[in-house]
């Protein structure tokens, strides 16, 4: 692909995302383990193979994670995580920075290339998707325009359910503590952090409401002009309004404001009715955000909503009221519960569901039927009854063992630093998780053009937001991911060592970044494993091979980590097919060599030629490889702000895009045509 070929799409703006799905066939094929075998002649023996770098690659050895950098962060004085290549030594009782110096003898895992060829085996092949986790839950952060609204979640001790009663809210300053008159007035009263602090979520707390109106805020447009906590008393005016204090997560220099909670008027008439999965969902998105924590920026003030899901469950064992945001479906049922009015919200539509609805490709579970790649590699079923039992029965021993990659005696090198390129701190990659519908789903059939957005559970119509169910049958998912190959890797040059001091800048995040020691392309010799097969039919065995090396050189596998930044390319050689032959007159075993004219040609697939698409190396895209990326309008920003801005371009790039052009991630056959221009991705303009 060439620059002068992007019709009308300047090379500077387009990108491409690193990676894309090959898709699914309309079925995924199972049938008994025997039947793949029955009347047919079996093959055993072993392919050697050998595997030549095509760029750096990293695969971590896990003994040991602090073990490269004895740096740490200035605020919470861990230890920068930093892991040497994998190799049999064991490193679990290195202290940090002790192997800076010292260098072993490279390995590549059986199991890494296993993992690799499996892929290739069930995109080409039909296969299941067998390591996706079907009990993830789908959830993305809720669209801007998407707004939920304040309710109080209360239980119904008649009915024996939980409801959401529909209320308003009010502004409570929490910064502005110095005013005069006039600004007293437009802010309302100073709740100090002491009183503040005080105060468990939820308070009741007694109001007075502000006559004028608060700048641009449609949805709480009102300030507390006064307040206390405390009884009430008998000289109160009828200007006293009850409520209840919701204490939100920090946010910067942007949050001015608390929220408290209250109905409008003394007679409550509208709740809504909640279901079990709701409630669950609700709890699941309390959860993401305390997952997300663990990884936040360092210095960030944000808990994860800590003390708000400690009360909640504390709460809905007590059946106590909870102050809730949701949105409302078909009149009078609440849904997508959570701590705040824009929030990360958990789908009802289910990952395995989905695959059910979409051809049957959920990973297979019975060894009485499956589809061809667990029918070679084996599977283990979900022990859905915690049963040693249940899942000795119906899983299935593997048909290919994979030998480590190892480097040959006469290829060694002769100082062991040379197999490495140089330890460097690998960035956080921050892709899109399977929440952006736009790349992981196809756009539901039922999808009216000018709509605002859709989810995994309903699109949203323009005229009114109102949300329309996506039905099963509309719905459909892209297929199976694999990452494009590009020279991405020479841009990450931030070295490990070097820095005079024992702590780490500022913004390096530990929880976010890692050091590493990825292999040298250039100087590493080629690795040399092997593939051992036993009772393979003749189509099984040829379509082993082309998983192997595709039929065709130009095409490259990735392995390791550091996939989306460019490392990890690999081409994997056949070099012989030995073949198990029994002597029937003596009863011994030799082996034999296939010849090569004994290699079938098997007809491509869709599926295989968007696999050799997106995997070719000699072919691979000249277009910028990258997330979704945005370009400030602003030319004058320092450097730094810049950069700040575009540590989140992806998150920026999902809601200008959904605000904008809607557009969806190309297919691998478009990214590759020069006339599907009008489909490439671009950066987005952002002031």
């Amino acid at each position: 692909m060439k620059s002068n070929q992007y019709q009308g799409v300047a090379p500077e703006e387009r990108f491409i995302n690193p990676y894309n799905f090959v898709p699914l066939e309309a079925q995924c094929e199972r049938q008994p383990i025997n039947a793949y075998k029955e009347g047919k002649e079996l093959y055993s023996g072993y392919i050697d193979c050998s595997m030549h770098l095509k760029t750096p690659i990293f695969i971590p050895n896990s003994s040991g994670e602090c073990v490269l950098s004895n740096m740490k962060s200035k605020n919470d004085d861990k230890y920068e995580k930093s892991y040497d290549f994998f190799s049999y030594d064991d490193l679990s009782h290195c202290k940090p920075g002790d192997r800076k110096e010292v260098y072993s003898v490279p390995v590549i895992p059986g199991s890494e290339i296993r993992g690799v060829v499996r892929s290739v085996f069930e995109a080409a092949f039909n296969g299941c998707l067998s390591t996706i986790d079907t009990g993830r839950v789908l959830h993305r952060r809720s669209a801007a325009n998407d707004v939920k609204k304040p309710g109080i979640l209360r239980y119904d001790t008649d009915q024996e359910k939980w409801f959401v009663y529909s209320c308003d809210r009010i502004m409570l300053n929490r910064r502005f503590d110095k005013l005069d008159k006039k600004d007293k007035h437009k802010h309302g009263k100073f709740m100090s952090n002491e009183e503040y602090n005080g105060y468990d979520e939820g308070q009741k707390i007694y109001f007075k409401k502000s006559d004028n109106e608060y700048d641009n805020k449609y949805y709480m447009p009102y300030v507390v002009d006064d307040f206390f906590v405390g009884e009430p008393t008998q000289d109160m005016d009828n200007l006293w309004q009850e409520g209840y204090l919701h204490k939100g997560e920090p946010f910067g220099t942007k949050k001015h404001h608390e929220s408290v909670f209250y109905f409008e008027t003394k007679n409550i008439s509208k709740r809504l009715t909640v279901d079990e999965k709701t409630l669950d969902n609700f709890l699941a998105v309390l959860n993401l955000y305390e997952e997300n924590n663990k990884e936040k920026k360092e210095g960030s003030p944000h808990t994860g909503y800590a003390a708000y899901k400690k009360q909640t469950l504390s709460k809905i064992k007590n059946k106590e009221d909870i102050l809730v945001f949701y949105s409302a479906a078909n009149g009078n049922q609440a849904q997508y519960l959570s701590p705040s009015m824009i929030s990360q919200q958990v789908y009802y539509t289910k990952i395995k569901e989905m695959l059910t609805k979409n051809g049957g490709y959920e990973p297979c579970e019975d060894r009485h039927c499956v589809c061809p790649a667990c029918a070679l590699f084996g599977m283990i079923p979900p022990d859905e009854q915690n049963t040693r039992s249940r899942t000795a029965r119906q899983a299935l021993g593997s048909r290919v063992r994979f030998t480590d990659a190892t480097l040959l005696e006469s290829s060694l090198l002769k100082e062991r630093k040379d197999y490495y390129r140089g330890d460097i701190r690998l960035p956080a990659m921050g892709e899109p998780k399977p929440g952006a519908v736009e790349f992981y789903t196809k756009k539901p059939s039922d999808y009216q053009e000018g709509a605002l957005f859709w989810t995994y559970d309903y699109w949203v119509k323009k005229e009114g937001k109102t949300r329309t169910p996506i039905k099963d049958s509309a719905f459909g998912i892209r297929g199976r991911k694999f990452y494009w190959h590009s020279e991405n890797w020479k841009q990450y040059k931030d070295k490990l060592h070097g820095i005079s001091t024992e702590f780490l800048k500022e913004n390096i995040n530990t929880n976010m970044t890692a050091g590493v020691r990825p292999l040298n392309h250039e100087k590493c010799p080629a690795f040399q494993f092997k593939v051992y097969y036993e009772h393979l039919t003749w189509d099984e065995l040829n379509q082993l091979k082309w998983s192997l090396d595709f039929n065709d050189s130009a095409c490259s596998h990735k392995i390791g980590r550091g996939k989306p930044l460019g490392f990890g390319s690999i081409q994997l050689k056949i070099e012989q097919v030995m073949q198990r032959t029994i002597d029937l007159q003596t009863g011994e075993w030799f082996m034999k060599q296939f010849p090569d004219t004994c290699r079938e040609e098997l007809p491509e697939s869709d599926a295989m030629k968007d696999l050799k698409l997106i995997t070719g190396w000699e072919s691979k895209p000249t277009a910028t490889i990258s997330y979704p990326q945005i370009r400030l309008e602003r030319t004058t920003e320092p450097r730094e702000q810049q950069n700040n801005v575009n540590e989140e371009a992806s998150h920026r790039w999902f809601t200008e895009n959904a605000k904008r052009d809607k557009k969806v991630l190309p297919t691998i056959q478009e990214e590759m045509s020069a006339n599907e221009a009008s489909n490439w991705l671009k950066k987005i303009k952002v002031k």
